[in-house]
């Protein structure tokens, strides 16, 4: 009685496998926006204001790029001044700890973040900071934070998530992010009125 024959694939079918396997690679990474945005749910004032630990309107006084302590990482330790804390205790000094940043030459990039300079005026919702990491980020990424423009005599907050992918409830699909702009004190009197008011805390 013969033994079973079992199958081999040969060696040309081998090297054709491979090739297409790092051919798909290639075009799944190559598609437009498939490696550049992140999917996030999307969140009205109300989700953000619910889910933050801290809102506040101030300026940065410093973006400093750090290793992990494994040197696997980069994030960005930046500081801030608030002019006004909107939710969360009063306090001289705001600090974030963010993923992502440039050091050393090398860049470590999370898509939808967004990139807070020294010099910046923002509108900030700032997230619990994690319990051992310590990581503290805009809430919702990209959807966490105003910049403000300032042009003459008017106040601009500008906030900007089309790295990003949102998806609402209930949808079946996410939808690209937009530019928004809109009024500073427009913004913070919406803010104010509905911290104050109980709506959330």
């Amino acid at each position: 009685m013969r033994p079973a024959a079992t199958w081999a694939p040969r060696p040309a079918l081998q090297r054709l496998t491979r090739l297409l396997l790092v051919v798909s690679a290639v075009v799944l990474t190559s598609l437009p926006g498939a490696a550049r945005s992140t999917t996030v749910e999307a969140l009205d004032e109300d989700a953000l204001l619910e889910r933050s630990a801290c809102v506040f309107w101030g300026d940065c006084l410093e973006a400093r790029p750090e290793w992990s302590a494994d040197r696997q990482r980069i994030y960005t330790r930046v500081r801030f001044a608030p002019r006004e804390v909107l939710k969360g205790d009063p306090a001289p000094l705001v600090e974030l700890l963010i993923p992502g940043g440039e050091l050393e030459g090398k860049a470590y990039v999370i898509h939808g973040m967004p990139t807070i300079r020294a010099g910046s005026e923002v509108v900030l919702f700032a997230s619990h900071p994690h319990p051992k990491s310590k990581v503290c980020v805009p809430v919702g990424l990209g959807q966490g934070v105003y910049f403000v423009n300032r042009r003459a005599d008017v106040a601009q907050a500008r906030r900007d998530t089309r790295d990003l992918r949102v998806l609402a409830q209930g949808e079946a699909r996410s939808r690209p992010g937009k530019l928004e702009v809109v009024e500073l004190d427009a913004l913070l009197g919406r803010l104010r009125s509905k911290v104050r008011g109980g709506r959330p805390r």
